[in-house]
């Protein structure tokens, strides 16, 4: 039997853009519920693999439904403009797959996927309606699924509803789910309903009675109390319209056929760049894939060596270029891949012998041969540890593309290729995964090892001529030559270098900050009136809010909030809020400055080595993290004393401040 699948656009698009957090492209443009939107559909075509499929979505002018009633969904907010500016691309890439949109003035969605799904009962095409509003269960039968589909925090999960499974869930069926609705209303779309009358009397009252209009012949019935038999009295007048309004109308005057919802060829040029451009990697390797190799791939020939000798052959075949990749394993030399003449070759570390690293020790610190890589400030931490430093003549793709494009969220091999070249690599986590699953490429398939080394490594020799070409158009190559490049060896030697502390005296603040922090506890609990966690949230909002009754600002899902603001705006109220302040800011201090920057101090050089990032602000910052050494706390006494922990590596030398204030 042909089937059908046609998918509520609002509905989707909305669970999507409310369970998966907001996501931008490198233009700015919110993303998430696009995403989430293809996830959930690309799913579904995977697994009922329809033959025709369509998309119905609301506009945004009135339907029959307004003119009934005049308060019809007059509660709700507008579209937020972070959803509101993704639908106009959400329907390119909907038109560059050749899926047909179903939109009619004057009805809703719900109305076009009535009508569809009637015309499927006519010509004997099951019907699979994806949605997430619960309205369109009144359209389940033997010949009609409703995938109910509920997203949060990214993950999305399906109940499937056909005529009997409505019933076995709901104790009616889908068309008496109707007459639920009318009498229990719904605030969603501010349907009225009968006053008073809750969802689970609506039930009990369908249950038995069938109809909305039965139930008002039988109101002196033994179930209906007196209240309620008063309820519905009152309410008769709203119990049929509200009927009426939650009826979907299954006659809509749609002029498209079922022949024009059939399945066609993707238009894969123009929906490649819109995934490019929406920065959707995962969706365009899936359709790369799916068309057989024929869009663009990084490839090059590869050798996996076997023995030091062919290791020692190959490498003796570079003369002005090194375009390489150090692959790092438990942070040591785990394996390399490299281009030589044209071709790629890959070796474990078992193979890399003495011999082998007096050749790369050469070529490294070769000035004339020119090392190309992608993150090489790692490499050079890392060849320093074997002896090796890593000369000034090198080129990295990762900084060049920054200087490209330095609002871009990633600088992988993987993201520059598919961003600069429409290159398709596979990127490291398909490769290794994460987690406690992750391999590293040692362990991994050797198969899948081979093909990501030689995309990787020949995108990086392409990624150099394409940026080189591009930055000399653009006129920044003083920009990159003379200041971003060379900060790669600065920063690399600054983490090397590292920054002296005195751990004696951070241990002695941290443990002066232990008693403080011990003192204000006594304190909160005597104010209290009893001991509790303090830093439990519900156990703190039980004390505030209940016990000491404080006027509530904000609640949550799981009791009162005590956030920040919320304390800020109760100070003065009780004299236990300037405390818990108080124990807050020394509990912040003591975990993140006392026992963090405890916890990173070197043992061999007494130092703490931070990471600096070149890549990560768009304005030209550099990033401190692991930990990050540019946000110490200064304005207040305690934080004023953390910088004090920080001294010169020796008593000859003094600690300068230069601050070129907005220099980026």
């Amino acid at each position: 039997m042909k089937n059908l699948l046609i998918i509520d656009g609002n509905s989707i698009v909305n669970r999507a853009f409310y369970g998966i957090k907001l996501l931008t492209n490198k233009f700015g443009l919110f993303t998430n519920g696009i995403y989430g939107f293809l996830k959930i559909m690309f799913k579904h075509i995977d697994e009922l693999n329809p033959e025709y499929i369509c998309v119905a979505f609301d506009l945004k002018a009135p339907t029959f439904r307004h003119k009934m009633y005049g308060e019809y969904k007059a509660q709700r907010k507008g579209m937020p403009e972070e959803l509101r500016v993704q639908m106009p691309v959400l329907k390119e890439v909907l038109q560059a797959m050749n899926i047909a949109i179903l939109e009619k003035e004057g009805f809703e969605a719900d109305d076009i996927i009535g009508t569809v799904s009637r015309i499927c009962d006519e010509e004997k095409i099951k019907c699979h309606i994806l949605t997430g509003d619960k309205d369109d269960l009144q359209l389940a039968s033997d010949n009609t699924d409703i995938l109910l589909t509920i997203t949060r925090m990214g993950n999305t999960t399906v109940t499937v509803y056909d005529e009997k499974e409505v019933l076995n869930a709901f104790g009616v069926t889908p068309k008496e789910f109707i007459d639920v609705k009318g009498l229990m209303g719904d605030t969603s779309d501010n349907v009225p309903g009968v006053k008073g009358i809750g969802e689970k009397t609506a039930f009990s009252y369908i249950q038995k009675f069938k109809s909305i209009e039965n139930l008002y012949e039988n109101l002196d019935d033994e179930i209906v109390k007196k209240a309620a038999r008063q309820k519905l009295e009152d309410g008769r007048e709203m119990a049929i319209l509200s009927k009426k309004l939650c009826t979907i109308d299954r006659f809509v005057p749609i002029d498209e056929k079922i022949d024009d919802f059939k399945r066609k060829e993707y238009n894969i040029p123009r929906l490649t760049e819109l995934f490019i451009n929406l920065e959707f990697n995962a969706f365009l390797k899936e359709l790369q894939a799916s068309v057989g190799g024929e869009s663009k791939k990084a490839n090059c020939e590869i050798e996996i060596l076997k023995d030091e000798a062919a290791l020692i052959t190959s490498l003796s075949l570079i003369k002005e270029e090194f375009v390489y990749k150090i692959y790092k394993v438990n942070r040591e030399l785990g394996a390399i891949g490299f281009m030589a003449e044209q071709k790629v070759y890959f070796a474990k570390n078992e193979i890399i012998g003495k011999e082998t690293l007096k050749i790369l020790k050469n070529i490294f610190e070769n000035e004339n041969i020119i090392k190309i890589s992608n993150f090489i400030k790692e490499d050079m931490l890392l060849l320093d540890s074997m002896g090796i430093e890593l000369s000034n003549s090198y080129f990295d793709v990762g900084i060049a593309g920054y200087v490209i494009s330095p609002s871009k969220s990633s600088y992988t091999t993987a993201s520059l290729a598919l961003d600069f070249l429409s290159d398709a690599i596979p990127d490291e986590k398909e490769i290794f995964g994460s987690g406690r699953d992750k391999k590293d490429i040692l362990s991994a398939d050797i198969k899948a090892v081979s093909d990501f080394v030689s995309g990787e490594i020949c995108s990086i020799a392409k990624l150099k001529a394409y940026e080189e070409e591009k930055i000399e158009a653009d006129g920044q190559g003083m920009l990159l030559d003379a200041i971003e490049m060379p900060l790669v060896k600065v920063l690399a030697d600054m983490e090397k270098e590292g920054f002296k502390i005195d751990k004696e005296s951070l241990k002695e603040f941290t443990e002066g900050l232990s008693l403080k922090i011990a003192e204000f506890e006594k304190e909160i609990y005597n104010l209290a009136g009893e001991e509790f966690n303090i830093n439990s949230t519900k156990q703190l909002g039980v004390i505030l809010f209940e016990k000491l009754g404080l006027k509530i600002i904000k609640k949550t899902k799981t009791g009162y909030s005590t956030d920040a603001a919320v304390l800020e705006k109760l100070m003065g109220a009780h004299p236990i809020i300037e405390k818990i302040i108080e124990y807050r800011h020394l509990a912040k201090l003591k975990s993140t400055y006392g026992d963090g920057l405890l916890a990173v101090i070197n043992e061999e050089t007494g130092k703490i080595h931070s990471s600096f990032n070149q890549t990560v602000t768009t304005t030209g910052r550099i990033s401190s993290t692991e930990p990050n050494l540019q946000n110490i706390p200064m304005r207040r006494q305690e934080g004023r004393e953390i910088r004090k922990m920080f001294v010169p590596s020796n008593s000859d030398n003094i600690l300068i401040d230069a601050d070129y204030s907005q220099i980026e």
